[in-house]
């Protein structure tokens, strides 16, 4: 779904104390996504330079800024564009005070596969706010956009419990 956003949220890079535990995530993102590929699939590897937990506060959006290069905003337009994701899978781990999530979002009739990351501090207000949102809408939503911040893709995840580890 590609829709206008008028303002920008802030924004959240990983700190050097997240250093390898990014770049493990994104070795597994292209793992991931060949493994799709060589089981005939079409992925589509994503790279986002920042990631802002959204707790309300920026157009009353809750979820996960996702900044991607303008490149590879421009591909996954053109990827999904006339394609329904039917199903995700999360994967997450937890290490040097965050977490750390590989979403893989699927089209399984097109078998296109866009994998991407997501991280957030342990702590961080905002996600304390946005676990308790998703507790009484039951998702989580994630808004993939360009630095120009004119659109935006927004995936949608219906089981918020899976972003959150149990002693949060």
């Amino acid at each position: 779904m590609t829709d206008k956003v008028n303002q920008s949220p802030g924004v959240d890079a990983p700190s050097q104390d997240f250093g390898d535990h990014w770049d493990s995530i994104l070795t597994d993102i292209e793992t991931t996504a060949t493994r799709y590929d060589n089981d005939g699939w079409k992925s589509l590897a994503l790279h986002p330079g920042h990631i802002t937990p959204l707790a309300g506060k920026s157009n009353n959006l809750w979820g996960f800024d996702v900044l991607l290069p303008d490149d590879e905003f421009a591909t996954l337009e053109n990827t999904i564009a006339d394609i329904t994701i039917t199903d995700y899978e999360l994967f997450s781990t937890e290490a040097s005070g965050g977490v750390f999530l590989m979403s893989v979002m699927r089209a399984e009739s097109e078998t296109v596969a866009v994998i991407f990351p997501l991280y957030y501090r342990l702590g961080d207000d905002s996600i304390s706010a946005l676990k308790t949102h998703t507790a009484e809408t039951g998702s989580v939503r994630t808004y993939l956009r360009r630095l120009e911040n004119d659109r935006r893709i927004e995936f949608q995840y219906d089981k918020p419990g899976l972003f959150f580890p149990s002693q949060l």
